[in-house]
């Protein structure tokens, strides 16, 4: 519960109606709930809609750059129709709204396109188990379009992430080569690393 400067006060809440307690992000607005229980902005016509009974409210400059969408430069594997970008060495989608992710074996690919010019650079999203660094060094290599792009060293487990430059080019085909390969306890598949996103962004934010 967060607290906003001024007196407090006793209002009437109704968990039929909680819209009525809650502002349009954008321009401050009253919001109504749809028959789809989405919420939508009667100024402005914001829109949020029910995600796994999560409604998100950010400012639209805010949403658009933290949850852009489906887009041909990036692989978000939260989204439903991301398979479009995969190549091989995927295995299936794990995890929950908010944090759903795809293990990879040895290698795994990927096809980005540009939307946007100027130059560019690779972040990719990922999390290292500690089944990982029982196994030795954990190291991830990128190759872009069939050429080195860089490569790292992860020294703990937990969330990373990994960028590096871009040549200038329409399309890219992006290779992701991480070790060691391990297997779980009664797991057949060749394991490596999770990955949750791959996106290219622009030069000048990273």
């Amino acid at each position: 519960m967060g607290r906003k400067e001024g007196s407090a006060g006793i209002t009437d809440f109704s968990e039929d109606r909680f819209e009525a307690a809650l502002r349009c992000p954008d321009c401050a607005g009253d919001l109504r709930r749809g028959e789809d229980d989405a919420l939508e902005c009667l100024g402005c016509g914001y829109p949020a809609a029910n995600q796994g009974h999560v409604y998100n409210l950010l400012p639209s400059s805010e949403r658009h750059e933290l949850y852009p969408g489906e887009r041909d430069d990036i692989l978000d594997v939260s989204q439903p129709n991301h398979e479009r970008h995969l190549g091989d060495g995927w295995h299936g989608v794990e995890g929950v709204f908010g944090n759903k992710y795809r293990w990879i074996g040895r290698r795994a690919t990927a096809r980005l396109k540009r939307v946007e010019p100027g130059p560019l650079r690779l972040r990719v999203r990922g999390h290292a188990p500690e089944a990982a660094f029982a196994q030795g060094a954990v190291r991830i290599r990128v190759t872009v379009n069939g050429a080195p792009a860089g490569e790292t060293g992860l020294d703990r487990p937990g969330l990373f992430v990994f960028e590096t430059d871009l040549p200038e080019t329409a399309e890219y085909l992006v290779e992701i080569q991480a070790q060691p390969v391990w297997r779980a306890p009664g797991d057949e598949r060749d394991l490596t690393l999770t990955l949750s996103m791959i996106r290219l962004i622009p030069k000048e934010d990273a």
